[in-house]
């Protein structure tokens, strides 16, 4: 280790403990002082490695305050790791304020690389990952997800974010009524004993996870980006009449069949619905 005041950023396993980096538990082992988002859950995988090393909680709450003591103790000379509750720190986790005020103070942040569910799902992915966009987990307030979900909708590349197991029913149903049905890839419980990887479109994931006792575990999903067919390639109002005079489905069950089969929102076709009908009147 370095004699210039250094942090350093260390990736911990995501689920499986052999993903831990032998540079890692180096790190680990010769840190004065670990700052860990969950003391109890750090604690566990330290025992396991044999590691005696300090630890110290850090996370949303008293990130800024704690910010400081650490920057401090850096400066003073102390070797400092910083790691979060699983994966590579600071993606999704707490830790910007702190990178922030010591790249500021002088004091050199050195990543230490490792396991992450985001390249862990992306790199079985099948879907373009040439570029993708990553948020983390999806905002509650529904004017911050609309945002996301508009970026999906025009993009013409991939996007990926973290679910809780309690939500994610609730939002493929949202995307896919937002967005249209699309490519995607579900990972649930990365690298553990019971992972899963579910490749299909949305409906489909969403068919796989009910037919399930529960659904448990973190979950992170990555979704085709851009859309197959888009309203200017397509003669809609052509499309929609075809279907409803050979159909003997409800206008709202045509909506869905169509948007399903291009890639469209349902919302949209049955507005076009309402409007050839309006005209026939």
């Amino acid at each position: 280790m370095s004699d210039e005041p250094v942090i350093y950023i260390v990736a911990t396993p995501i689920g499986n403990i052999d993903d831990i980096t032998l540079r890692a538990i180096k790190v680990l082992k010769n840190s004065d002082l670990i700052a860990a988002e969950d003391t109890r859950k750090t604690g566990i995988l330290l025992s396991e490695l044999g590691i005696k090393s300090k630890m110290t909680a850090f996370h949303d709450h008293n990130e800024n305050e704690k910010s400081n003591y650490l920057i401090d103790q850096a400066i003073q000379g102390k070797k400092i790791a910083i790691v979060s509750d699983a994966g590579t720190p600071l993606v999704s986790d707490p830790g910007f304020r702190l990178v922030e005020k010591a790249s500021n103070q002088g004091v050199r942040l050195i990543p230490v690389p490792g396991a992450s569910a985001l390249t862990a799902l992306v790199s079985v992915s099948g879907l373009p990952t040439d570029r993708f966009a990553f948020f983390g987990f999806l905002p509650s307030k529904e004017s911050s997800r609309n945002k996301i979900l508009k970026d999906l909708e025009n993009s013409d590349y991939p996007i990926m974010f973290y679910e809780s197991p309690k939500r994610i029913i609730k939002t493929l149903d949202e995307i896919v009524l937002k967005t249209g049905d699309r490519d995607a890839v579900l990972g649930r419980e990365l690298t553990k004993i019971h992972e899963e990887i579910i490749r299909g479109k949305l409906s489909e994931i969403k068919r796989i996870l009910l037919s399930k006792n529960s659904v448990k575990g973190e979950i992170a999903i990555f979704i085709q980006g851009g859309i197959n067919k888009s309203m200017k390639e397509i003669d809609l109002c052509k499309i929609v009449k075809s279907e409803l005079e050979k159909s003997k489905l409800k206008p709202k069950l045509v909506a869905e069949k169509i948007a399903l089969e291009y890639n469209l929102k349902k919302n949209d076709i049955y507005k076009v619905i309402l409007e050839l009908k309006e005209q026939n009147n």
